[in-house]
């Protein structure tokens, strides 16, 4: 829910005050800027190889050491952070330094390893290969069984 009038508050997800109209969630009571709710889930840094993806937890491995690898300041356990994507890495950077313009470019990052970005994914490759498959009918051409399976199969 967005709360149209102005107040002050500190931001769940990013931990930074903020003075404006958040968004409020009126079930887990967290208060959070319009600017952080909007974030992408994953994204690509230049600090860093793999991916890293909005967290609002430490995974197991990552509670001894809470050190953002940015600021190289402690990321507190109360706010948001993006983490590494990999399973074995232990990357972790508060949000307000991940989305530094200087470390982190605007655009976000298909997790391929998400089943919901897989499903996403797959629903539209198969919207693509049926309209490709629509369009060449209507132009007259033939596909065997082999043909269409090679096109829906890669």
């Amino acid at each position: 829910m967005f709360i149209s009038r102005q107040m002050s508050f500190i931001c769940d997800f990013c931990g930074i005050p903020g003075d404006g109209s958040p968004y409020l969630c009126a079930t887990c009571d967290l208060v959070v800027h319009k600017k952080c709710i909007s974030l992408p889930r994953n994204i690509m840094i230049t600090r860093h190889r793999h991916s890293i993806s909005r967290s609002y937890y430490l995974r197991q491995n990552q509670v001894e050491d809470r050190t953002c690898r940015i600021c190289y300041k402690e990321v507190g356990i109360r706010h948001g952070r993006y983490r590494c994507s990999t399973s074995d890495c232990d990357y972790i950077a508060h949000v307000h330094c991940a989305t530094d313009p200087a470390i982190w470019d605007g655009t976000a990052v298909l997790d391929v390893n998400d089943e919901m970005s897989k499903e996403a994914l797959s629903e539209s490759l198969n919207l693509i290969t049926d309209n490709l498959l629509k369009f060449m009918k209507q132009r007259g051409v033939n596909f065997t069984s082999l043909c269409i399976r090679f096109v829906n199969n890669g």
